[in-house]
């Protein structure tokens, strides 16, 4: 992903473990743009942090998504190394425990853990935002 302008974290290019799951190339998008509000505001706040300082971030989360079913996805976003005059760039590796998840249903505040990775700068001192 690359940090947009307004706040968008654009997708630079949708490998088959986010395109299978999402139902959708979102490859140039922004990334956040099919999660709730309150959550892609969150996940900002988080990448810009990540960027920032810098750090990765490793987030488990549990969504409830049609009835009966529970998801667990696994994320590791870590920044890469930047050229001059260019947008921040970041790797987001995402691991789901099932072939496809509909995010339509999925639940608006999801049960989820997130820690920072220190990649060698340390982390922040404030640990990222949950819900």
């Amino acid at each position: 992903m690359e940090e947009g302008t307004n706040d968008q974290y654009i997708v630079r290019f949708m490998g088959t473990e986010r395109f299978e799951p999402w139902g959708a190339d979102v490859t140039g998008k922004d990334g956040l743009q099919f999660f709730e509000r309150s959550l892609a505001m969150i996940m900002r706040r988080n990448y810009k942090t990540a960027l920032e300082h810098p750090c990765g971030m490793h987030s488990i989360t549990d969504y409830a998504g049609e009835p009966g079913s529970e998801i667990q996805i696994e994320t590791v976003t870590l920044p890469v190394a930047n050229d001059p005059g260019l947008p921040r760039r970041m790797v987001n590796f995402f691991k789901a425990d099932a072939a496809k998840f509909d995010y339509t249903h999925a639940e608006t505040h999801p049960e989820v853990q997130r820690t920072w990775l220190d990649i060698g700068f340390g982390i922040p001192a404030i640990p990222p935002v949950g819900k």
